[in-house]
């Protein structure tokens, strides 16, 4: 096809800018130049630069939601806590109701079942706090020499008593609340994977 029936409209431009041309060469250009463009903006910023485009992706608006939900239910559980004259940070709690559920566990252990204190050094600070307040006890391990386990001692399972219907009542019963109960197992599904 000659360029003079191409009535492709970038076509016409560069015949008019540079003589003739064939409008499937121009096509495909045109193709490769578009694909180009649209992988480019495809592609994360490589500038590294935080801007309202980058926030509206997926991956990151739905990390940011999921952190930002976290340190609200934080904040709403230490509120809720001091409110009952508790002597505990909701991580602390979360700790001890790990361990009181699951009987003794090693750190490594609490540091994956531990919603709310994920990193080893969270988890050995909180331990330190409530081996302090006397809630719970380090006892050697039975099959690992030289290794721990934490229990919680009759106090911290009397605390646990007392702290968890407020626990529940308050900071539980409030993100529930932004959920319906289908919403709320989905929620916990895809969570989990992680």
């Amino acid at each position: 096809m000659s360029s003079t029936t191409c009535t492709d409209t970038y076509a016409l431009e560069y015949l008019h800018a540079y003589g003739s041309v064939h409008c499937q060469e121009l096509a495909e250009l045109r193709t490769a130049y578009e694909d180009e463009v649209n992988v480019a903006l495809a592609e994360p910023p490589r500038s590294g630069r935080l801007d309202a485009d980058r926030l509206k992706r997926p991956d990151l608006r739905a990390l940011l939601a999921v952190l930002s939900a976290a340190s609200r239910t934080s904040s709403h559980g230490d509120a809720d806590l001091r409110r009952v004259n508790s002597p505990l940070r909701i991580s602390e709690f979360d700790v001890l109701v790990a361990i009181g559920i699951n009987g003794p566990m090693r750190p490594s252990e609490i540091s994956r079942g531990a919603s709310l204190a994920p990193t080893a050094t969270t988890v050995s600070t909180i331990l330190a706090r409530l081996e302090k307040r006397g809630l719970i006890t380090r006892v050697p391990h039975p099959t690992v020499g030289g290794g721990v386990m934490v229990a919680a001692t009759p106090d911290g399972l009397e605390m646990l008593e007392e702290l968890f219907p407020e626990v529940e009542r308050k900071v539980i019963s409030w993100f529930g609340a932004h959920f319906s109960e289908t919403e709320l197992t989905m929620l916990a599904e895809m969570l989990e994977r992680i």
